[in-house]
């Protein structure tokens, strides 16, 4: 009851923050934050980390503990028996630095931790900026094809009133509906896009499917320039979380190293109760020291396969560090390219929008025939598509590049 309880308050406020409103992308991504399971998972792990370096730590204090005990022995005249309660101290003085090593050890395990939900956060980040801007795309392609089978719908109109009169050719009616059709065929194909886009919207998000996205300010995208990107990149979470990983591994060799090293302890006990044999000996105290003469190999073993794997870490912290600003200069470059593909565009539809309209006056003189007004027509809607679209990509595009440099704001 209390787990439905709290699905329940949680449904109520995500309904609270992200309805009655259009939806922008930092909204969405928030959302998918509260939503999604990964934030949870790593708060869990985050508390397990803790809790080993807390426990580490402790082996390093004085043991305290309560011990007692009961025997029977053989004597001359028969058998006596002894019962015996004990406070206990233990305390390591000296192991080769083993714990404080794995202490350390821990400590850095638990940083990894910080670090992987950082990285986490930055791929939902991107993650969430695909599926918003997918469904902004396929609904701009709707509002174009639309448009523009209300503009043949008209056209249509018109031929079918200037062919009444004797003014154009069947074949031009034809042409029109043919095209008509087909458009009509193609919103159907997008129609079926924006459904799959919008539940994966759902699905990644936890937004109601109908939501009204709003697109940002198409305002001029203005970029840095690509060292300014990659100085950023040294800064991912995901290589912090490597770096932490190798550091742990380090520790993990000198925990290895540690078995073939003395170890020393001090071992004390009181006795509040002591009968039998030892009756009036109130305490006692003693160093132990241990050290290992031969084990067959097993720590020389251990040492080497920990020194492998901190090797191994290293190499693959190089390999990312390698693979990063190759995502680096991937993600600016085709930024890049878009930015300038946009400047193209735009001057693409507004060639086109004005051989439209000229098109449109001359066939109201019988200058052009109907296929000229047409292929205008289409170019015209085509270069306004490829304009949105890639209005879009573009800003898909800068929020994956934030994402590989870490600078997008993800808290």
């Amino acid at each position: 009851m209390k787990k439905s309880f709290l699905a329940f308050v949680i449904t109520l406020l995500l309904s609270s923050l992200f309805t009655g409103e259009n939806i922008k992308f930092d909204t969405a991504y928030r959302a998918a934050v509260l939503k999604t399971e990964f934030g949870a998972l790593q708060e869990e792990q985050n508390k397990q980390a803790a809790a080993l370096v807390e426990q580490a730590g402790a082996y390093l204090l004085p043991q305290f503990s309560l011990k007692g005990g009961y025997s029977l022995q053989q004597s001359g005249s028969g058998s006596v028996d002894a019962l015996t309660t004990a406070l206990n101290l233990n305390q390591v003085l000296y192991n080769g630095g083993q714990l404080s090593s794995a202490l350390e050890k821990l400590k850095a395990l638990q940083r990894v931790k910080g670090f992987q939900l950082a990285a986490a956060k930055l791929e939902l980040y991107a993650s969430v900026a695909g599926s918003f801007y997918a469904v902004l795309a396929a609904e701009k392609d709707r509002f174009n094809t639309e448009t523009v089978i209300k503009q043949t719908k008209e056209m249509l109109a018109e031929l079918e009133r200037r062919k009444a009169i004797g003014k154009t050719k069947y074949s031009e009616v034809l042409m029109a509906q043919v095209q008509l059709a087909s458009l009509e065929a193609e919103l159907e194909g997008i129609t079926r896009n924006i459904l799959s886009s919008r539940e994966e919207f759902a699905l990644l998000t936890g937004l109601p499917r109908d939501s009204v996205l709003e697109e940002e300010n198409k305002a001029e995208l203005k970029i840095e320039g690509l060292e300014y990107y990659l100085l950023a990149s040294k800064k991912r979470p995901n290589l912090a979380a490597l770096q932490a990983e190798l550091d742990a591994l380090n520790y993990e060799s000198k925990v290895q190293a540690s078995y073939g090293l003395p170890a020393l302890s001090l071992n004390g006990n009181y006795y509040p109760y002591r009968t039998g044999s030892s009756s009036g000996i109130n305490w006692d105290a003693g160093l132990t020291l241990n050290f290992r003469l031969f084990d067959w190999g097993s720590a020389g073993a251990g040492l080497q396969e920990a020194q492998s794997k901190e090797k191994e870490s290293g190499l693959n912290l190089s390999l990312k560090k390698r693979e990063a600003e190759k995502e680096v200069r991937t993600a600016y470059g085709s930024l890049q390219s878009l930015l300038l593909q946009i400047k193209k565009l735009e001057l693409a539809v507004e060639l086109s929008e004005k051989n439209y309209l000229e098109q449109k006056k001359d066939y109201d003189f019988s200058l052009v025939t109907n296929l000229e007004v047409l292929q205008a027509l289409n170019s015209l809607q085509s270069s306004k598509k490829a304009l949105d679209r890639c209005r879009l990509e573009a800003l898909k595009a800068r929020a994956e590049l934030l994402a590989v440099c870490n600078l997008a704001e993800i808290n």
